[in-house]
Parts: C-alpha cells; structure tokens; sequence
C-alpha cells in the first residue's frame, strides 16, 4: 500500500511550491490515519507479533527512539537516542518497547506510562520509505508524530517529521567524490502562521518555514566525527554550531 503520493517523494527545492507539497504531505497524513479501521489494526498487529524476534527496552519514544531515521537530531537538539537494554529495569513505571524482527529492523514501539496506556506504532514499508503509524487502544492517533523515512541504495535520503500542525524535514546529499562528507537542508515549517507569506523561501524574512544547513563527516564506521550546523536566516548564517563526536 502507497501510503504517501508519489509527489511526495520528489526532491524539495527552495521555491515557493515547496509550501504545496508540505500541505500535501500534511493532508496525506490525515488520509493514512483515517484509512486505519479497527479490522485493519488487528491484521497489522497479527502480521506483526508472527515476525518479532527480539524484544528491547528504553526510555526514548520521540522519533523512534533508539531507531530514529535522522543523522543528525540527536546531534543538534535535546533529544537522545535511546541505548538498547535486553532487560526492564525493576519498578520501571514509564518504559519504552522495541520489537524487531531477524534483520533487527523495528517492527513495533510500545511507549507505557504508569497509569497504564500503551501507545502502539508500527513502522510501514513500501520499496524505499518506511512510515510510523501510532495507534491508542487500537485506533490510530494523530497525537503522536509521524515519521517518514525515504532511501537510496540503502542510504537516507530524505526524513521527515509530521504533526498536527507542523513538518521537520532533512533533505541528504552525499558526496560522490568525498564519500566521507555528507550535506544536509533542514526545513522547519508551521502553516498557516499570522504575517507569513507563503511566496518567501525557506530562511527569508515572514517565511512560513526556518532553513538549516548541515555540513556532516563521518568515519568508515559511517559513524559522526564533525557536524557543523547554522541557520540560513535572509541568505546568511546564523547561530552557528559544531559537534565532535569521539576520538
């Protein structure tokens, strides 16, 4: 099942229509969510626990936690990615669930709290994307993001995190020449703000959307050494930011 047009995977440029395919993207969202009965959670749910092969445990449920698609989120924000433990800690009352299948690929996160609700997300493969879909005692949530991952030749091309009322996409460009160096256009957009002017680019001034520009390096581990990371504010760079991974 395509759950996102094929529109949807091309490559953003930094144009005004850029704004048209995020309220598509937003629109589709709603779409996929509303497609979920009650009949289809149950075949996804069956189809799933049948491929389980191993079972983590965390504490990090924002963009997947431990499984998060981005290079570079945790790099670059308050989030943490998650460390895998094969054990539950004891009187562990708010919890995070990783299931995985053979490949050690998510299938499923549960995200338990205390008072006992579970949140359910599954991830959706179809060719080269992979898409979240959380689900509340058996009915699909909009409460919790979206994630949507697209790849080439196994490499992330393109992430892209949807709420209610915003989108948080990466755009990756890998170097051919220097196969250690990795660019990257972050794009923050809210719609429907009060002054914006859909006609701006990304950065630009009453602009619907922030940009981000990210300069990565990594080892032959693909791991990150250096991630220099600003803001693209009226075409110039601001609030500049380098991380260094170990040594």
């Amino acid at each position: 099942m395509q759950y996102y047009s094929k529109a949807s995977f091309s490559k953003i440029e930094m144009r005004s229509k850029i704004f048209e395919e995020f309220d598509q993207l937003l629109r589709e969202r709603t779409r996929m969510l509303s497609k979920f009965s009650l009949t289809k959670y149950r075949k996804l749910k069956t189809e799933t626990d049948k491929n389980v092969k191993n079972i983590y445990y965390g504490k990090e449920s924002l963009y997947l936690g431990h499984f998060c698609p981005s290079l570079i989120i945790d790099k670059i924000s308050n989030f943490k990615r998650d460390k895998l433990k094969s054990t539950l800690s004891k009187n562990a009352k708010k919890y995070v669930i990783y299931e995985v299948d053979e490949n050690k690929q998510l299938l499923r996160m549960k995200e338990v709290h205390s008072y006992g609700t579970v949140f359910e997300t599954y991830i959706i493969r179809n060719i080269n994307e992979e898409v979240s879909v959380t689900f509340l005692d058996g009915e699909p949530t909009s409460s919790v993001a979206t994630t949507r991952a697209v790849y080439e030749a196994g490499n992330i091309v393109r992430c892209d995190f949807l709420t209610d009322h915003s989108i948080l996409t990466e755009l990756y460009n890998y170097d051919e020449i220097k196969n250690n160096h990795i660019t990257c256009v972050q794009i923050y957009y809210v719609p429907d703000q009060i002054d914006s002017d859909n006609s701006r680019e990304p950065g630009e001034l009453k602009s619907p959307a922030r940009r981000f520009e990210i300069d990565i390096e990594i080892n032959n581990q693909k791991e990150i050494r250096k991630l220099e990371y600003w803001e693209k504010v009226n075409g110039k760079r601001k609030v500049s930011l380098i991380y260094r991974g170990e040594s």
